[in-house]
């Protein structure tokens, strides 16, 4: 909406033509390897250990880009050689958490809810990182979560794991895409209004630039 003077308001329809896409977002799989961990191509995306237990996670596969599976108890999968028990990794792994600290997954699970966590090694380490989350709901649903922010973890990675649904009886997985993504929590100034107004705002649009951005430098956004 723009605002030419008080009180009146005139929405402003963006073209039909415009087909301006935002810009990707680098993530660590991309930028490593060469492909996203999307599944898009029916593989396992190199994975390289699978479950505890053969029955804690059954009938593994991918098709139209989705991968699915069935769980109880303890299931889990790892990107890397968490315990020295992989002779040889799919794909080295080093996860720079620095670099890549927002992990996001667009993800179903066949349960109303559940509690699902994260491990990682950093170098040679002994001992893992970890951190769960609740995931809620049972319709596809982007999870996002901030492993230096939220999880307070720091260092690189030489093993990522993944343990959906923990402790649960039996539940259905889908996975549409795991990403680690090279973005960084931005600071939020006091948000300004004209007038005088009796309540908080029940939206805020923003309007931010395209173009480029030079690394330590501020922009503004409207």
């Amino acid at each position: 909406y723009a605002f030419p003077r008080p009180l009146v308001s005139q929405r402003l329809v963006a073209s039909a033509t415009d087909t301006t896409a935002p810009p990707s977002v680098p993530d660590y799989a991309t930028l490593t390897y060469g492909r996203p961990w999307d599944f898009e191509d029916g593989s396992l995306c190199g994975i390289d250990q699978w479950g505890n237990k053969p029955e804690f996670l059954r009938n593994r596969k991918v098709e139209k880009g989705i991968l699915s599976f069935d769980v109880t108890q303890d299931p889990w999968f790892i990107w890397g050689d968490m315990w020295g028990q992989v002779s040889a990794t799919s794909q080295k792994v080093a996860i720079d958490l620095e670099r890549f600290p927002v992990l996001e997954m667009r993800v179903r699970q066949s349960v109303p809810a559940a509690k699902w966590e994260l491990y990682g090694r950093v170098g040679n380490s002994s001992s893992l990182l970890s951190y769960n989350f609740d995931v809620t709901g049972s319709g596809w649903q982007r999870v996002r979560v901030d492993l230096r922010q939220e999880a307070r973890w720091q260092g690189v990675l030489s093993a990522f794991r993944i343990d959906p649904t923990q402790g649960v009886a039996n539940a259905h997985i889908e996975i549409d895409w795991v990403r680690l993504l090279a973005v960084t929590m931005a600071e939020q100034n006091a948000v300004e209004t004209i007038g005088h107004p009796s309540a908080p705002a029940a939206k805020i649009a923003l309007a931010v630039p395209t173009g480029p951005s030079v690394v330590g430098s501020k922009q503004a956004v409207t």
